[in-house]
């Protein structure tokens, strides 16, 4: 059993003007959206940050939603 993250790179709005990171494969983290909601606001969500510099991973309880993070479909295996 294990998990394999490839970098999928994100989108942040700055100023107003979305900005893309990561497109042609310019770093080695990936980033995902949780299925947490924040308890700050509605317009905030949990998100995972996985390093491919080093042995890391972050949950960020608070992440903008504003934010363009990937997707990962997580479902049991059939037995």
């Amino acid at each position: 059993v294990g998990f394999r993250a490839l970098p999928g790179g994100y989108r942040y709005l700055a100023s107003g003007y979305p900005s893309f990171f990561n497109i042609q494969g310019q770093t080695s983290d990936a980033y995902f959206w949780t299925s947490t909601q924040s308890s700050l606001d509605a317009t905030r969500a949990g998100s995972v940050h996985i390093s491919g510099s080093a042995p890391a991973v972050d949950f960020v309880a608070n992440s903008p939603k504003s934010h363009g993070y990937s997707v990962r479909r997580v479902e049991d295996a059939t037995p």
